[in-house]
């Protein structure tokens, strides 16, 4: 999307609120901005929309957490194996 050089906003159709569906089958929305399903993505807020994804999701608590974890088992791995 954000190299897209068409009409964003009619091409994609996509707002500042996001859903996925969970491991359990459970339908998760959250809004980006507040009131995130009523702003449209355009051309112009394209990039904040990713930058409020990654924010939202790839610098969180949990994937420091996994993160630790990983590592430790890496590293418990390295360890048994010499």
């Amino acid at each position: 999307m954000l190299l897209f050089e068409g009409d964003v906003e009619s091409t994609f159709m996509q707002t500042f609120r996001i859903s996925y569906t969970d491991v359990f089958g459970n339908t998760i929305s959250h809004d980006l901005k507040e009131n995130g399903d009523d702003i449209k993505v355009t051309k112009e807020n394209r990039q904040v929309r990713n930058e409020n994804i990654y924010q939202k999701f790839c610098d969180s608590v949990p994937l420091r957490s996994t993160l630790a974890v990983v590592t430790l088992f890496n590293a418990c791995l390295v360890s048994s194996l010499l």
